[in-house]
């Protein structure tokens, strides 16, 4: 078993044992500090099975979009290759959230997450279409059913996505790794792939993305209008392979 599986399971039986222990007064949690070591960052090859996961080639991007995905899978992979959103991220926008050609990212993992990001003009004529006249309240996408765990509203369509791009052969999973080198994810990676090979500022693409970056270079260089311009002119310059 890879040694992250495991060590997700020792997590789950610490917390088990800790919730008897506090419900039932069951003594001595037997699983504490167990926990299979990490390997060492300069042990581990970039290309093997244990190294980082990587973004979508263009042709992967290429043959993704234009396979028979259902429409909502089409266009929250158009949504994330062009804006660098993650899929939960994608999932909790509202109609209110996609005003004024801008997404507003409301909800993160990080306070770095919540953020705005012009919409991209390839994109705008469905999110037009998207919106309607519905209540800003709705979800932008209102049929994926929430799971209940944490608000979660995609973990249905990432399973989906990834039995897609399987049958689309869009995989890179190498012996002995735990999981293919690309997912969902691998569109939020091409896109600052992108940006940075148009030579965009990495503390823009970093405001974007909702990465942490240097306070004081990101905000004291710039007034919020110049943000606003780099930003749209960082996303604007990456462009879906044709």
């Amino acid at each position: 078993m890879h040694f992250k599986t495991a060590n997700k399971k020792l997590s789950a039986l610490r917390q088990y044992w800790t919730w008897l222990e506090k419900s039932f007064g069951v003594k001595s949690n037997p699983w504490m500090r167990k926990s299979l070591p990490k390997v060492k960052a300069h042990r581990i090859a970039p290309d093997g099975p244990m190294g980082p996961e990587r973004p979508f080639t263009d042709d992967e991007v290429r043959i993704l979009l234009a396979g028979p995905a259902d429409t909502d899978m089409a266009n929250i992979m158009r949504i994330s290759a062009l804006s660098g959103m993650r899929l939960d991220e994608i999932g909790q926008l509202r109609v209110g959230d996609c005003r004024d050609n801008t997404f507003s990212v409301t909800r993160s993992k990080s306070a770095a997450g919540v953020r705005t990001i012009p919409i991209h003009s390839a994109l705008r004529p469905t999110i037009a279409r998207l919106i309607g006249k519905r209540d800003a309240t709705s979800f932008l996408f209102p049929d994926f059913p929430d799971t209940g765990w944490d608000g979660n509203r995609t973990m249905a369509l990432s399973k989906r996505f990834t039995y897609y791009r399987k049958k689309l052969g869009v995989d890179d999973k190498r012996p002995g790794a735990r999981r293919s080198k690309v997912n969902f994810h691998s569109f939020r990676r091409w896109f600052a792939t992108k940006a940075e090979d148009a030579g965009q500022r990495e503390n823009v693409v970093a405001d974007i993305m909702g990465h942490e970056s240097e306070v004081g270079i990101t905000f004291g260089l710039y007034s919020n209008a110049q943000l606003k311009r780099l930003k749209s002119a960082c996303v604007e310059s990456v462009k879906l392979p044709s």
